[in-house]
C-alpha cells in the first residue's frame, strides 16, 4: 500500500487554518508522508490561527525519510504552536526522534510562551 502524501493538499490544510476560525481539531495521523515545504505551510497557518483547539502529527513521516522533527518545516511549526493563543492540546507521538537538544529547546520554549496549551503529548519520541 501507498503511503499518502500530504504534499499536493497541504496549501488548501495552511489555508484552512488560516481562515477558518470554527475548525477545532486537526489530525495528520497514520503514515503520511510530506515535504518540509508542505509542513512549513501548515506551521506557518498556525501562527494565525484563532479557533483550533487540538492538533495531532503522529507517526507523520518526511518524503526523503529525514526525521519530522529535524526540518526546517518543523521549525515553523514550533513557531506557530508559540504564537497561537487557541490551541489547547499537541499531540506529537510517534515521530521517531526530537531531533536533538536544539529542537527539544525551541519546541520547550514555544510551549512556554503559549500559556493556552494544557497538553503536550510526545509519547514514544527519542
Amino acid at each position: 500500500t501507498d503511503t499518502p502524501n500530504l504534499t499536493a493538499v497541504a496549501p488548501a490544510i495552511a489555508i484552512a487554518l488560516a481562515t477558518n476560525p470554527v475548525l477545532e481539531e486537526l489530525v495528520l495521523d497514520g503514515e503520511f508522508q510530506m515535504t518540509w515545504e508542505a509542513l512549513a505551510q501548515i506551521g506557518s497557518a498556525l501562527a494565525h490561527n484563532t479557533g483550533l483547539r487540538k492538533l495531532t502529527l503522529r507517526a507523520c513521516t518526511m518524503e526523503n525519510d529525514q526525521p519530522l522533527m529535524q526540518t526546517d518545516g518543523f521549525r515553523r511549526v514550533i513557531y506557530g504552536l508559540k504564537k497561537n493563543k487557541s490551541l489547547q492540546e499537541v499531540i506529537l507521538d510517534y515521530l521517531r526522534t526530537m531531533g536533538g537538544p536544539e529542537t527539544a529547546q525551541a519546541l520547550f520554549k514555544a510551549i512556554k510562551k503559549n500559556r493556552s496549551i494544557r497538553i503536550l503529548d510526545l509519547t514514544h519520541i527519542r
